[in-house]
Order: structure tokens, then sequence, then C-alpha cells
């Protein structure tokens, strides 16, 4: 006799994760739940919390019978109304970083928010820079500026001969040699006796996306070889983002193909 394994659906704990009946701790969900405020009444909506309380990322909807629009706006929580202009997520992101700077405490209710002359301002004033940011296709608010100058490399120099390849670090050059010194042979030209050292002029430019979106782990124009950060002069650097698709929005600000689609050139008046 054969004995098979009831379905996956089916068993004990498929059916309890398929079909939970806990709800998750507010600690550890940025959702939200409230009533968005419409022409013709209130309507539920879920939003992502952000950094700045009182408000929150929603979807935007628009038409008679409500649909999603595929952009975003800043909500107030306690009133359902939208306090940014519709937009590209990163760009609502960045409205959020944007409203941070202004002072306003946005966690009140409705009454003395209308009442707060800074709230008005600010509430007018990112209408305005959000349109010439969309009216321009850049970031709404920079992350960082694009050019750094890289430092010196670590280089590895055995028998008076220093290694072409540069290192970022000092510990990715000292891992290679300590390969070197456990397995002799293991790397052409390199030996036990190698030694660790610096360049003494810097590497040259590096050019980053400047966008939010590349926030925690900025892009880097890479290096063709390596596929670390390409580092070189700016003209050079600059010649190749914009073969590959980057998007050089002032001198100082670039942004990188992954994030320049999310900054489409608005043509509306």
């Amino acid at each position: 006799m054969t004995i098979t394994a009831p379905p996956a659906a089916n068993t004990r704990r498929a059916r309890r994760d398929q079909f939970p009946r806990h709800p998750i701790p507010a600690a550890e969900t940025a959702l939200a739940e409230l009533a968005i405020a419409n022409s013709n009444g209130l309507a539920p909506m879920v939003g992502e919390r952000g950094s700045l309380p009182g408000l929150v990322l929603t979807p935007h909807t628009a038409g008679q019978v409500l649909r999603y629009t595929g952009n975003w706006v800043l909500t107030h929580v306690r009133s359902g109304r939208r306090v940014s202009p519709s937009a590209s997520f990163l760009h609502t992101h960045e409205a959020l970083v944007w409203l941070e700077n202004q002072d306003v405490d946005w966690d009140r209710p409705t009454e003395d928010i209308l009442a707060d002359p800074d709230a008005k301002s600010a509430f007018h004033d990112l209408y305005f820079a959000m349109r010439r940011a969309q009216d321009d296709g850049r970031p709404l608010v920079y992350a960082r500026t694009s050019w750094v100058l890289r430092p010196p490399l670590w280089r590895i120099r055995h028998r008076y001969v220093v290694s072409a390849e540069g290192f970022e670090t000092f510990e990715d050059a000292a891992a290679l040699a300590e390969a070197a010194c456990e397995y002799p042979g293991s790397e052409p030209l390199l030996y036990p006796a190698a030694v660790i050292l610096r360049d003494l002029q810097p590497a040259g430019w590096g050019l980053r996306c400047s966008s939010i979106g590349c926030a925690g782990g900025e892009t880097w124009i890479p290096d063709d070889w390596t596929g670390n950060a390409a580092t070189g002069a700016r003209a050079e650097l600059a010649a190749q983002a914009r073969v590959r698709g980057w998007a050089e929005h002032d001198p100082g600000h670039w942004t990188c193909p992954a994030c320049a689609c999310h900054y489409p050139q608005s043509w509306e008046a």
C-alpha cells in the first residue's frame, strides 16, 4: 500500500498560512487604514506611513467610479484630504521629505491645520515645487550630489612591480594578499613577500545617482572591466552616463536609468 501526503493546499499548516486569523502587529507593518475624501463622498483606502506623523502615502484615485490612476499622493490621515499633487511614488516620497523641512505638525485635527498659516504656506509651496519638478522631469528633493572625488586606491607591490588593478579598500587588497600567503602561486606574480601600498593621488571622479530611490546603496557608473565604480575625468564619465541612459538634471545631479524612468517630464501647462 502506498501512502501519499495530502495536497499542499489541504494540509493544516497550508490552510493556516493561506487563511490567517490573527492580525499583524502594528509595529510590523507600515500600512494604515483611512478614509479618503472625494467630491462624491468618503472611500476606504490603505496608505503607507512615512517618517512624518499625520500623513501617509496613498494611491491616487479619480473618476466618477473611483479607480486607481497609477500615481500617488500624500494624504492627511484625520481628514482624508490630499496634501500633494498626484505624482509617481518616488516624487511623492520626496514630497514627504520636502515637508519634513517645513516644521509643520500634520498630526492635528483639520481645523487646526486650516488655521495654521505655516501649514497653508507649506501646502501651496509644495504644490508649485512639485509641478516645477514634474515639468522638468527631475527629482523634487535630491538625496546627494552626484560628483564625488574618489580617494586613492590600494595596490599590491611585489619585486618592485605594482599591480595595475586597484582596490577601493585596504581589506580588499589584504584579502588577495592573504590568499597568496595561504596558497603560494595561486595568484600570478603575487607571493607572500608582496606589500600593500596606497596611491598618492586620488583615483579620479566618480558619478553616482542622486535620487532618494537609490538611498542606502546609491548606484555608481560601473567600470566595464571590474564592475566596481568607474573613476576618471568628469567629461569621460559624463559621456559614458549619457550613453547608458543616465539623466542629467543639472551640473551636479544625475539619476541612474532605474530611477530616471520615475521622473517623466510633464508637458502640461
